[in-house]
C-alpha cells in the first residue's frame, strides 16, 4: 500500500540554522496522525516542506506516492498554518473562506460550479459550521474560525466522485463496444478523437501536459490496432478505437481505486 506521506533523511537549514535533521517517517493512509514536539523543534518546517512550500538541502518527500508540488496541483492535500494573516473585518463569509480552497479547480472566470457548491457543503459539514456558512467570517469565534480554514483545506482536497467517473467509464466502454461492432463513420471519428484526450485529463491537470500525451497515445494505438489488424484480418479503424479503450479502461478504473482509497489528507497544525 502506497504510504500518504513518506519522508526520507529529511534535513534543512535555514541560514545557519538547522531545523530539521536526517528526519524519516511514513504515514499510512486512513490514519490521524499527530506531531508532538516542543516550540522550534521544526514541526511546522517539517509541514511545509512536506507541502513543498519550503526546500529541502537533503533528503526526499513523496505524498500519495507523487511528489509534493504535484500533489498540491492534484488537490490531494490541504494545509491550515497555524496562524493566518487575514482582516477579520473584511465582509467575506464562512462559505466565501471554505470556496477559496476551490480555486485551483476553477476555471480561467473563477465561477463556482455545482460540484464546487457541493464540495464546501461538505467540506463545511465536515468541520460543524453549516449552519454558520452565511455568517462573516470575523463575527466567529477563534476556534470557530479555526474550523473555517480547515473546512477551506478540506474543500481544496475533495476531487472527482467516483460515481460520475464510473458513469464516464461505462458510457465509453459502451461507445468502444459500438464501435467494435463495426458502427463505423462518424462515430469511429469521434471516438478516436475523444478517448485520447479523455485518458490525458485523467493522467495530468496541467493542459500543456494534456497536448504531449493525447497525441502520443493517438499515435501509439494507431500502431498497435494497425498491427492487430494485420494479424487478426479485421478492420483497422475499430481496433485501433478498442485499443484506446482498453487503454482509457485501465487508467481509468487505476483512478477509480486511488480515489475510493484516498481520503483527503489534510494537514493540521
Amino acid at each position: 500500500m502506497t504510504p500518504a506521506v513518506e519522508v526520507a533523511g529529511l534535513t534543512v537549514h535555514y541560514g545557519e540554522v538547522r531545523a530539521l535533521d536526517d528526519v524519516s517517517l511514513r504515514v499510512r493512509p486512513g490514519r490521524v496522525t499527530g506531531l508532538i514536539g516542543m516550540n522550534g523543534s521544526g514541526k511546522s518546517t517539517l509541514f511545509k516542506t512536506v507541502m513543498g512550500l519550503t526546500r529541502p538541502d537533503r533528503g526526499s518527500v513523496v505524498v500519495d506516492g507523487i511528489s509534493p508540488a504535484a500533489a498540491r496541483r492534484r488537490g490531494l492535500v490541504g494545509y491550515v498554518p497555524q496562524s493566518e494573516d487575514v482582516d477579520r473585518a473584511f465582509p467575506v463569509s464562512v462559505r466565501d473562506v471554505a470556496m477559496m480552497g476551490r480555486y485551483g479547480r476553477m476555471g480561467l472566470t473563477r465561477r463556482a460550479r455545482a460540484e464546487d457548491r457541493t464540495a464546501v457543503a461538505r467540506a463545511l459539514e465536515r468541520v460543524e459550521l453549516s449552519e454558520y456558512a452565511d455568517r462573516q467570517i470575523g463575527r466567529l469565534s477563534g476556534g470557530q474560525a479555526k474550523r473555517a480554514f480547515v473546512a477551506r483545506g478540506i474543500a481544496q482536497a475533495i476531487g472527482l466522485n467516483p460515481r460520475r467517473l464510473g458513469a464516464l467509464l461505462l458510457g465509453l466502454l459502451a461507445l468502444t463496444a459500438v464501435v467494435a461492432l463495426q458502427v463505423v463513420g462518424v462515430i469511429l471519428v469521434v471516438a478516436m478523437l475523444i478517448i485520447p484526450g479523455s485518458t490525458a485529463y485523467l493522467l495530468t491537470d496541467r493542459f500543456g501536459r494534456m497536448l504531449v500525451i493525447a497525441p502520443v497515445m493517438s499515435t501509439v494505438c494507431a500502431v498497435v490496432g494497425i498491427y492487430l489488424s494485420y494479424w487478426l484480418d479485421a478492420a483497422s479503424g475499430g481496433l485501433v478505437v478498442v485499443v484506446q479503450g482498453v487503454v482509457f479502461g485501465l487508467v481509468l478504473v487505476r483512478r477509480l481505486v486511488r480515489v475510493r482509497r484516498r481520503r483527503a489528507l489534510v494537514l493540521v497544525r
